[in-house]
């Protein structure tokens, strides 16, 4: 076993032998047996153990165990408590998910503290095979199939290289004590249900379950980089980005081969899931489709998927005041012999005593109308405007409006409002720029 793992270790580059490993140590069976192999392969580690204090004395005792495990081999240890009861009462939410987010933010603070390379977790085999029935029950694109990496960022999984059943011969042994987690047998927990239930009715089916699952690892992670490969080409070409939103032009690779995984694959990053995915593939290309995920909206507008990030903070109507500095606009007097009306689509000139201070910037409101510039007085509703320019919905909202006296006088960075024009009889001309 011992030569199994050193070639695991070369073959997945899980570590440089020169480097510091911190060991996540439960005090069970598996990470127990990772610091035993560990030892014998003279490594430099530590150990760090959680202690979540959800089962009373037995994870005291977990704690003190781990403890003397680690003065006997003469390594560093770190314990810390935590009262996750407390916690999830605080924060809610999922008692595992919480407990495995606090461990793990945990051994980051270690890694920096007390200057370890990577953190050594002990799953093993089993582990990886309950990972993917589980994903797969919940649904799982390709990422969830491969289950377990051996190697994440600084996360290392030596075990993976063993079945459960190698791990348990290899204590036998070598007389290795380690603590049973008595939490570990009980079936309403989803991951232990798997374990005690599901597995071994599928083990009846086939006796090599776990071998025959697990050896499927490395050729699913091929067939992941494969799609990286493709997504991060449709990505490169297809979405684009401006500093409100990200858009998507579905239409131009709609006919690509597997293209619902592709789309999958671009919108899981900002947090939608298979079947929400499935829904607007489902839904495209009826404009006005609006999905959301827990972060970011999608709009589907002309044939494209427009992204942008949930906002909790959006546009306060603000009062412009007359010789008043504001964080928007900039105002100023100017002569004719300055009026360029080539500027940007930022600046507008207004006659300035056609103005009511002090002036209104907000953004749209329903049943918004205004004079367009030229049409000599004509009202149009400002969603006819919105139409005419094919704006999306994003762009609906970002768009602001200044007003004079509740008249829209400008929309801001479009076209300003026919009742505010320069015209031959303006004395004093305003000119805008919009800075934000």
């Amino acid at each position: 076993m011992l030569e199994r793992l050193k070639t695991y270790i070369q073959k997945e580059d899980l570590w440089q032998g020169d480097m510091r490993i911190l060991v996540a140590l439960s005090g069970g069976l598996d990470s127990m047996c990772l610091c035993h192999l560990l030892h014998q392969l003279e490594v430099d580690f530590g150990v760090a153990h959680c202690n979540f204090q959800l089962r009373g004395e037995e994870s005291d005792l977990d704690a003190e165990f781990v403890a003397n495990f680690a003065e006997s081999l003469g390594v560093d240890i770190f314990i810390r408590n935590f009262n996750i009861k407390k916690i999830i009462n605080e924060e809610k939410g999922n008692i595992q998910n919480l407990a495995r987010k606090l461990r793990y933010a945990w051994f980051d603070e270690l890694l920096l503290e007390k200057d370890y390379d990577i953190v050594a977790t002990a799953h093993h085999k089993n582990d990886w095979v309950e990972t993917q029935l589980y994903k797969l029950s919940k649904g799982t694109g390709i990422r969830g199939l491969r289950s377990i990496l051996p190697k994440r960022g600084k996360i290392v999984r030596p075990l993976l290289a063993f079945t459960k059943k190698e791990i348990l011969a290899y204590a036998q042994k070598h007389n290795i004590k380690y603590r049973e987690d008595s939490s570990n047998i009980k079936t309403d927990y989803q991951r232990n249900f798997i374990r005690h239930k599901i597995i071994p009715q599928l083990e009846q089916l086939n006796p090599k379950l776990i071998e025959s699952m697990s050896n499927s690892s490395s050729y699913l992670r091929d067939l992941e980089l494969i799609l990286e490969e493709k997504v991060s080409l449709i990505k490169n070409q297809y979405l684009t980005h401006n500093q409100y939103y990200s858009t998507l032009d579905f239409d131009k690779f709609r006919n690509e081969k597997a293209v619902s995984t592709i789309l999958f694959e671009l919108l899981r990053v900002y947090g939608f899931n298979s079947e929400q995915v499935q829904q607007i593939e489902a839904s495209y290309p009826s404009n006005g489709k609006l999905f959301y995920s827990d972060t970011h909206e999608l709009f589907i507008h002309q044939k494209q998927l427009l992204i942008q990030k949930i906002t909790t903070n959006p546009f306060e109507s603000t009062w412009l005041k007359e010789n008043k500095l504001n964080p928007y606009i900039k105002m100023e007097l100017v002569s004719r012999a300055n009026v360029n009306f080539s500027d940007t689509k930022n600046i507008a000139y207004l006659d300035y005593d056609k103005l009511k201070f002090p002036l209104l910037l907000r953004t749209w409101k329903a049943g918004d109308y205004y004079c367009p510039l030229g049409m000599q007085g004509k009202r149009q509703k400002v969603q006819d405007f919105f139409s005419n320019a094919k704006m999306s919905l994003f762009e609906k909202r970002k768009t602001l409006f200044l007003e004079s006296d509740e008249n829209i006088c400008w929309i801001v960075g479009h076209r300003i409002d026919e009742r505010f024009k320069i015209d031959d009889s303006t004395q004093r001309i305003l000119k805008l720029v919009f800075e934000a």
